[in-house]
């Protein structure tokens, strides 16, 4: 007879395993917090210097598509951020990137988008951190070297990506390209440049291969109608 002590570690470490594949190493850490030592959800997130990875900006997008007040969106992209990513770059980050959205899909071109977004920054930033990289990512020509994990690299990525004047697809694959943490950072890159430029920015032979893309067509029509009511 097996012994429970060990089948109870064997389903806590596929547990782990599977949080790990579906969220990345900092989102099933902060969840394995939640799930264990009895943590509020809202502040399971990391708030150590090291902890500013860009997990919770990847998944922010929504908020802003969704709402378009200010102190809506602000208020619910930090509690979504905080679930697994509080330290204050990650909050900055997340607020500054959805407020960029949230202006592009008001029909601002990138540059004025980012200056709006840049200019909130004042009412809720923690530090000018995030202010200095999106300004940077603004006005440099090339893609950051780096292309890691950290969250101001990879927001300072996307501000330069939905600043080029080339086609989505061509810039998404340089992201792509340039290896590091690229299918986070391309998620984060992607989400402005299609709100950018729009579905039709994206080849057909990508969106043909997702998975669930009815679906998602049907939660862009519910993100709207929200955004509409609002």
């Amino acid at each position: 007879m097996a012994d429970p002590r060990q089948q109870q570690g064997r389903d806590g470490e596929q547990r782990d395993r599977i949080l790990g594949g579906l969220l990345g190493v900092h989102c099933g850490d902060s969840l394995g917090a939640t799930f264990e030592r009895g943590s509020h959800p809202l502040t399971a997130g990391e708030t150590h210097e090291r902890s500013a990875a860009n997990g919770g900006l990847m998944r922010c997008l929504p908020t802003a598509l969704a709402r378009r007040h200010d102190e809506t969106r602000h208020r619910e992209t930090v509690l979504i951020s905080s679930v697994t990513h509080r330290e204050a770059r990650c909050l900055d980050a997340a607020t500054a990137y959805n407020d960029i959205a949230h202006f592009l899909l008001e029909g601002e071109q990138p540059h004025r988008a980012i200056d709006r977004a840049v200019s909130r920054l004042a009412g809720y930033e923690h530090d000018g951190r995030a202010r200095a990289v999106i300004l940077e990512g603004r006005n440099r020509s090339t893609m950051p070297i780096q292309p890691g994990g950290y969250v101001l690299t990879s927001l300072e990525i996307a501000v330069w990506a939905v600043c080029q004047p080339r086609p989505a697809e061509e810039v998404l694959i340089e992201v792509g390209n340039a290896g590091g943490d690229a299918d986070t950072n391309g998620a984060i890159a992607g989400g402005l440049l299609g709100v950018r430029d729009g579905v039709r920015a994206w080849p057909a032979r990508w969106v043909d291969a997702l998975q669930r893309a009815a679906e998602l067509r049907r939660l862009a029509e519910d993100l709207r109608a929200v955004r509409q009511a609002a």
